[in-house]
């Protein structure tokens, strides 16, 4: 006979899959009685136990499941936050397994970790399709975390940067060097990510009272990734980009009309992940700590297949900016200081 899926054991057993999850490892938390008669219906429905009980010092197996559109082995935002969580796993004594999804193993029900049941719990790492990602966190027998994405619609648990506070110190970062002409380069309908840092990015100038000038919010990608930019007739004396990688496509731009980083226009990213473009400048930038949103994802999802945490919360990673030599100071520092 083949496996059940442990709610098939949970439903039979009137009890949550993390009950019958903690009976079948050993782990405390469960009555022996019950316990007991959780292994036996399990039996009975032909699980094979032997997955369970070969765990030593609670060692788990957790998926890292990853759209193709966002990775490219060794050389993308993504990847590296794969390898930071790899890391943070066995730092754990756990196991990862990494899975890699296309346009059409997304039509599929579940990703092949999940259908074979060989993991222990799932890390996922930025966007998927919508309806695919409802479907793998509605019917998931194992506990999810979200790693860089998040919905309050998944009610499933979240790693983030901080987005809104990071843009906040990005663009206030630039009104200190003397900007009062600040940019915006984003686009809110690819991630909710973008739509918080364009938040983080109109409350700093209204707390510091300058104004929101709608023509310098320029796009630089549509629904499908595609590169879209194109600047105003009039420009800022500086941008507040959304990502590095929004960066990079700004200064392109720019070198079109003649214009140069930071002598003409000053340029703050977000990621602190350099893409090569090796004529590109050193971007300040806020930075993301992804072996701390790496460390968190893990901690947070052992905490979950134990059955100590069933919440579904968001938790925002805070960092610092990295300043290099993407920005020219108007004024002297301190000097017409907007308060």
């Amino acid at each position: 006979m083949s496996e059940k899926r442990l709610k098939d054991v949970a439903l039979a057993m009137g009890v949550s899959v993390v009950t019958v999850s903690n009976a079948l490892s050993g782990r405390k938390g469960v009555s022996p009685a019950t316990a007991e008669a959780i292994v036996d219906k399990a039996v009975e429905l032909g699980v094979d136990l032997s997955r369970y009980r070969s765990r030593k010092n609670n060692s788990y197996t957790i998926g890292i499941f990853v759209s193709s559109r966002y990775i490219s082995l060794g050389d993308s935002f993504y990847w590296k936050m794969y390898e930071k969580t790899a890391y943070a796993a066995s730092r754990k004594h756990c196991f990862s397994m990494l899975e890699i999804s296309d346009e059409e193993s997304e039509k599929t029900p579940l990703p092949e970790m999940l259908r074979q049941q060989q993991i222990d719990g799932l890390i996922i790492i930025g966007r998927l399709q919508e309806d695919y990602m409802i479907k793998i966190i509605r019917h998931s027998s194992v506990p999810i975390v979200l790693l860089d994405v998040y919905s309050s619609t998944y009610h499933c648990s979240a790693v983030m940067s901080n987005n809104y506070y990071g843009m906040y110190r990005s663009t206030a970062y630039l009104i200190d060097h003397g900007h009062r002409e600040i940019g915006f380069v984003g686009t809110g309908i690819t991630s909710n990510n973008v739509i918080e840092r364009f938040m983080g990015y109109r409350k700093c100038l209204m707390d510091y009272g300058l104004p929101f000038h709608p023509e310098y919010v320029v796009r630089d990608r549509d629904i499908n990734e595609r590169i879209i930019l194109q600047l105003p007739d009039k420009l800022p004396t500086a941008f507040a980009c959304s990502s590095d990688y929004a960066a990079q496509f700004l200064e392109m731009e720019l070198s079109k009309r003649g214009l140069r980083i930071p002598d003409d226009i000053s340029v703050t990213g977000y990621d602190n992940f350099l893409y090569k473009r090796a004529e590109s400048i050193p971007y300040t930038t806020y930075n993301v700590d992804m072996e701390q949103m790496g460390r968190t994802a893990v901690k947070m999802l052992i905490r979950k297949i134990e059955g100590r945490d069933s919440t579904a919360c968001a938790k925002y990673i805070d960092s610092t900016m990295i300043e290099r030599s993407s920005v020219k100071t108007l004024l002297p520092k301190g000097e017409d200081h907007l308060a």
